[in-house]
């Protein structure tokens, strides 16, 4: 499979979702802005034969396990997005961000981390006012319970995400293995 890879800078948007994309996918080749593939016929049943709906064409091509190269060019000229073709591409890309990455799991256990540091400070700075100045009535419950119920909550949806994850990952990829060749020696 060759991917043609413009050789000029991409948009600020693009390079900025690639880079999570690649950071937070574990795919050996690493996507990038593309114009156009040239996809072999075996590559084509490649994919067929892995049981994955194609939602994002490159992630897909690019973990089918077959070998992937970029052709640099220099393109001619530039066309104008329109607005519909704008909102197309971020919609793909906001798919394709939760579908190959575990982008939405990590920031949900990093929120609970931080709920739980909040939680762990409140605790404590309600207890020193309690005990050692005149508090507001039910300030001191109220922020516990807030603090407690937030790290609760985010740690709920951690669990969640980590599960819709897995069934995701049942249901999209059917293989357990992917061949990347089949080489035969001839003697």
């Amino acid at each position: 499979m060759v991917f043609a890879v413009p050789s000029e800078g991409s948009r600020f948007s693009s390079r900025l979702f690639y880079s999570l994309f690649n950071s937070f996918s574990d795919m050996q080749y690493k996507i990038k802005t593309q114009r156009f593939s040239v996809i072999s016929r075996r590559g084509i049943n490649r994919v067929k034969s892995m049981g994955v709906k194609t939602v994002y064409r490159k992630a897909v091509y690019a973990s089918c396990g077959l070998p992937v190269d970029d052709y640099e060019y220099t393109p001619s000229v530039t066309k104008l997005n329109e607005d519909s073709q704008k909102r197309v591409k971020r919609d793909l890309a906001l798919n394709s961000l939760i579908l190959f990455t575990d982008i939405g799991y990590k920031i949900s256990v990093t929120l609970s981390f931080m709920m739980a540091a909040v939680l762990l400070l409140a605790g404590v700075y309600t207890v020193v006012i309690f005990l050692s100045a005149n508090p507001v009535a039910g300030w001191t419950t109220t922020m516990l319970v807030m603090s407690f119920g937030f790290f609760g909550l985010f740690l709920l949806l951690a669990f969640v995400l980590k599960y819709l994850s897995l069934i995701l990952n049942l249901v999209f990829t059917k293989k357990q293995y992917v061949v990347e060749s089949i080489r035969k020696i001839t003697k």
